[in-house]
């Protein structure tokens, strides 16, 4: 089911997910400069993954979030692990490393917050 208010969803060929027993999610970040770096296609290639996984994960499409010089840019919520340049033909390397718990080596990696549980702070 699409939600009513949301416009990235009226041209999605690949349904809404279903969030609410969503354990992670990615943010594909959706605006201008993301999209004409390929933003779309990965949105709709991080999507298709999510669901074939069935993992407890799923894409979804998110505004700007200003990182214009990486586009298109991915977000791992709740992990807090941004990518750049992480287009439609890098979505499966990427999805490998985070699944392996080695998301620092995936290809665009960005950031993410140090891990406070961690003997060495990260």
């Amino acid at each position: 089911m699409k939600p009513a208010n949301d416009l990235f969803w009226g041209r999605c060929a690949v349904p809404a997910p279903d969030v609410s027993r969503a354990l992670r999610r990615w943010l594909v970040c959706q605006g201008s400069v993301c999209q004409a770096a390929g933003g779309v296609e990965a949105r709709l290639v991080w999507q298709r993954r999510a669901r074939s996984a069935n993992l407890g994960t799923v894409a979804m499409p998110t505004a700007c979030l200003a990182m214009c010089r990486a586009a298109p840019v991915a977000v791992l919520y709740p992990d807090g692990a941004w990518f750049g340049r992480a287009r439609a033909r890098r979505v499966g390397l990427i999805w490998a490393a985070v699944e392996s718990g080695t998301s620092r080596d995936a290809p665009g990696f960005l950031y993410r917050p140090p891990d406070p549980e961690a003997p060495d702070g990260g």
